[in-house]
């Protein structure tokens, strides 16, 4: 009986981790496929992150350094990857910055992550977090001037 008990249980387990991975799979390769373009193209030397960002339009950011030794971003258009924004990260306000400034302005209980990517009024910071109330709340901080563009709260 445990023996039928240990089994089911790693079945399911197993399971488990065969779904997340096949779910993860699309992600993975676009992903693979951005960082293959930018560093191709000789854009960044040494890759640090690379994620997405959805609004309007959906992008995949890559950060990390160029053979210069500068911190940059490129955002990627995830529609066509024919089109990319470069972000010199020096330029603007830093995402350790863009938190805080959510944090002081915020009833922020925990800061969940912080994202950089591209709206109408150039590059941003998402910072997504639970407030005080425990709900999901998102604020966009404007990478250039450090002023907020946008709250979504209470989700």
């Amino acid at each position: 009986m445990i023996s039928i008990l240990i089994i089911g249980a790693v079945s399911i387990f197993s399971g488990i981790g065969i779904l997340y991975t096949l779910a993860k799979n699309p992600q993975d390769a676009e992903f693979e496929k951005v960082t293959k373009l930018v560093q191709d193209q000789q854009l960044i030397q040494e890759i640090e992150s690379v994620y997405s960002y959805n609004s309007v339009k959906s992008y995949i950011t890559v950060i990390g350094k160029t053979s210069e030794e500068e911190h940059v971003a490129y955002l990627v258009d995830k529609e066509n990857y024919q089109s990319a924004f470069e972000v010199k990260l020096s330029t603007g306000v830093t995402k350790e910055h863009a938190e805080e400034l959510v944090s002081q302005n915020q009833a922020v209980k925990e800061i969940l992550y912080t994202k950089l990517g591209y709206e109408e009024v150039g590059p941003v910071w998402e910072v997504t977090y639970v407030n005080a109330e425990d709900a999901l709340s998102y604020t966009y901080v404007n990478f250039i001037t450090g002023d907020w563009w946008k709250r979504i709260s209470n989700l």
